[in-house]
C-alpha cells in the first residue's frame, strides 16, 4: 500500500460491512482505492457495480487485499 502525507492508496479489493440496520449484506469492492484521513473515508474507482465511483466510511471497511 502506498502512503504519502497521510493518504493511503492501493489497487485490489476490500470488504464493506454496511452499518447495523442496513438492508444490504456485506460485499466486496474491487478497484483503485484512496483513503483521505480528513474524512476518514475510502474512495473507490473501477468497481463494476459503481462505474461512476463511490466512497465508504473507513469504519465499514476490512479485509484489504492488494494486487500487484
Amino acid at each position: 500500500m502506498l502512503v504519502c502525507e497521510g493518504y493511503k492508496m492501493f489497487k485490489g479489493r476490500m470488504k464493506v460491512t454496511p452499518a447495523p440496520g442496513a438492508t444490504r449484506k456485506p460485499f466486496y469492492m474491487t478497484g483503485t482505492f484512496l483513503y483521505k484521513p480528513e474524512y476518514d473515508c475510502w474512495y473507490c474507482n473501477g468497481d463494476p457495480d459503481f462505474p461512476w465511483g463511490t466512497s465508504v466510511s473507513a469504519e465499514l471497511c476490512s479485509d484489504f487485499r492488494e494486487v500487484m
